[in-house]
């Protein structure tokens, strides 16, 4: 059974059987061992009052037994002497056995006695009050008339008299002719029953209880006296061993005669049944027995047994109120939070629905809960209000930063396009500025031959009027080339420094745009801190605060990359913006040496013509037309290395005008993900009703 799985009312009622139910029944269970023990005690002690009592009894009875018998042996001796010295059955006789038979018979009905006899010196046995059929029987052999014949008084052990059917106890006393001295003249016996001896010790037993007994062993075990109770209620005495813990702890005491030894204690009795007990050594005449007194534990302990009755009784009816009231406590409470629960699964369940509030009357803990989650949920609707307009914005500018970088990569496309145009009209003009490089060679080795071949300088003149012509034609169409790549280079320039205005407006777009992530990225942050403090029922809200995050945080990373993009765009548009600017002079300069060179071409015209007048002019003419060509060729290779540089940078803003194309693709690419981004974000936000 695992704690955290139970029910409130489940854990209620656990903690009602701990704290009460447990605690109920730990201190009855004390409360009651602790009466037990203590009137357990008390009986013990009753009972050991009872036995001291018990042997105090018996010995005052045994005492006052051998008292009887020397008051006998004082006051009858005179009666007893003439009865012996009287003939047998004379007048005389039979008068004294008449007043010896009143006398000691009231004494026999007054003491209970079983018999009391008379012997002679020798141990004939002359008067009897009853069992007349032992009178002139001889006990001259029996062991107290021995002792009282020598002066002792003394007592016999219990034994069984075949005579009597029964066992028996004697007291013997030495009779003198003057009483307690004199000649001895015979002897006066009490004959004691076992019957007797029970009741002496059985009177008044039931004081301790209804199951009360009491008995004699000896230090075997062998009962002395018939029980009480049980099956050794009759013909037991010195017939039966019982083994007892009882008859254990008085072997010694017995052995030893320590009167002074008792024990209590709880132990099954001969029957089986458990009893507190008292035990302790006894004289019994001369010979020392043990007296036990028992009574059964349930009759003892009564008193206790009805109080763990009442006591159980007590605790079953508290464990049932107090059950009931916990029941009924857990039940309202199980009821609240099963409400609280319930309104909870119906806000998660809605898809979002944040206007619901948990309507609930109840003052206690459980009632400020549902006014905290309503404000917790008040708390959410704004944050998510908010949520909503900053992603509205974070989709519309990501949709003017889309729309910008699509425009930006038109125009890239096309600056791209217009330079690579540039850089072939470049090539074409370098091919231009070889073949008039040629024609320049070729016109300054025409001169060489035409100072070795004066007679034919009419029809070179002509050719190189022609030539110079075609010169001039091609000057004019690489001025021209010229003009246009001029105004190609200025508008790929302008092209260029607006591709830099519109990167300037991306980075501010994209700077709005950092700036909504970080308000989203801390508005999910305070959602999450929130839903936190609600514990398992803001699990949901913490869910889609931690999504709103990490939007916010792609974002604003992408955002990072698209200002880094920009960047990079905005150097390489302004290292093209000078290249362009390198270029537009050069182009200038271009022009002004290919302006130079079409005069010149002009001037050979001129002098291919002044040739064509005047033939014998010739020889000065070539002289300065050889320097005047030497000139052009200068020129001519000056303008072809101003080409092929010309034509060089044309590749290089072409390639990075398409490099600058593919980083406004990216640019595009990351505005478009942000544009999804965005409306997913919108999607999600749209779940919640508020």
């Amino acid at each position: 059974m695992n704690w955290k799985n139970l029910k409130v009312k489940n854990k209620m009622l656990v903690l009602v059987f701990c704290v009460s139910v447990l605690p109920l029944i730990v201190i009855t269970t004390i409360l009651y061992n602790g009466a037990k023990e203590n009137l357990t005690e008390q009986v013990l002690s009753g009972n050991e009052v009872f036995l001291e009592l018990t042997k105090s009894k018996i010995n005052n009875y045994f005492n006052e037994r051998a008292g009887d018998g020397h008051v006998f042996a004082m006051t009858m001796y005179d009666e007893i002497e003439n009865f012996h010295q009287t003939e047998r059955n004379s007048a005389e006789w039979v008068d004294n056995y008449n007043d010896l038979d009143d006398t000691l018979h009231t004494t026999l009905d007054a003491y209970g006695f079983t018999n009391i006899y008379i012997t002679d010196e020798v141990g004939e046995i002359t008067f009897a009050t009853v069992q007349k059929e032992i009178e002139g029987s001889n006990v001259s052999d029996r062991d107290y008339f021995d002792a009282a014949s020598q002066g002792e008084q003394f007592w016999t052990d219990l034994f069984y008299s075949e005579g009597y059917q029964s066992n028996i106890k004697v007291l013997s006393t030495p009779v003198y002719d003057q009483g307690d001295s004199g000649d001895f003249i015979g002897t006066i016996n009490i004959l004691l029953d076992d019957e007797a001896i029970s009741a002496l010790i059985h009177n008044e037993i039931h004081g301790i209880g209804q199951s009360g007994d009491a008995y004699l062993v000896n230090a075997d075990g062998l009962l002395y006296t018939d029980t009480r109770l049980g099956e050794y209620t009759e013909d037991a005495a010195l017939n039966v061993t019982i083994g007892t813990r009882a008859t254990e702890v008085l072997r010694e005491p017995i052995q030893s005669q320590d009167l002074s030894f008792v024990y209590t204690g709880i132990y099954p009795d001969y029957i089986g049944n458990n009893v507190l007990g008292a035990v302790g050594p006894v004289l019994i005449g001369d010979e020392v027995l043990g007296l036990v007194i028992e009574v059964d534990e349930d009759e003892a302990l009564t008193a206790i047994s009805r109080l763990r009755n009442m006591a159980i009784l007590t605790a079953i009816i508290i464990i049932l109120i107090s059950f009931l009231l916990a029941f009924w406590i857990s039940s309202k409470m199980s009821r609240d939070i099963s409400y609280l629960r319930d309104e909870l699964n119906v806000l998660a369940s809605s898809g979002g629905d944040l206007t619901k509030e948990i309507s609930m009357d109840s003052k206690d803990e459980i009632g400020e809960l549902a006014g905290a989650i309503n404000k917790f949920v008040g708390n959410v609707r704004g944050i998510v209000k908010n949520v909503m307009q900053s992603a509205e914005h974070a989709a519309s500018s990501s949709q003017q930063l889309n729309a910008s970088a699509e425009e930006i990569e038109h125009s890239s496309t096309q600056i791209a396009s217009t330079i690579q145009e540039v850089s072939d009209g470049a090539q074409k003009q370098n091919d231009f500025a070889v073949t008039t490089l040629s024609l320049v060679e070729k016109s300054m080795r025409e001169v060489e031959t035409g100072n070795e071949k004066v007679t034919q300088t009419l029809a070179n003149a002509e050719t190189s009027t022609a030539i110079a012509k075609k010169g001039e034609q091609a000057i004019k169409e690489a001025i021209t080339q010229t003009e246009a790549m001029k105004e190609t280079v200025q508008s790929a320039s302008n092209s260029v420094n607006t591709l830099g205005k519109h990167s300037q407006e991306i980075n501010s777009i994209i700077t709005i745009i950092t700036d909504i992530a970080e308000q989203t990225n801390l508005l999910a942050l305070n959602a999450a801190i929130e839903a936190a403090r609600a514990g398992e029922q803001g699990r949901g809200f913490a869910v889609v605060a931690e999504e709103v995050r990490k939007l916010a945080e792609q974002s604003s990373e992408s955002a990072g990359q698209i200002t880094r993009l920009i960047t990079d765009i905005q150097a390489e548009t302004s290292t093209t913006v000078k290249l362009m600017e390198d270029n537009l002079q050069a182009v200038d300069k271009q022009v002004s040496l290919i302006g130079g060179g079409g005069e010149s071409l002009e001037s050979i015209v001129k002098q291919a013509k002044e040739t064509e007048e005047d033939a014998k002019a010739t020889k000065e003419i070539f002289t300065r037309l050889e320097a005047n060509t030497k000139n052009v060729l200068e020129a001519t290779k000056q303008i072809s290395s101003i080409i092929e540089e010309s034509a060089a940078s044309s590749e290089e803003v072409a390639a990075g005008a398409e490099e600058q194309a593919a980083t406004v693709e990216e640019i595009a690419a990351s505005s478009n993900e942000l544009v999804k981004m965005s409306e997913n974000l919108q999607d999600e936000v749209k779940k919640f009703i508020v």
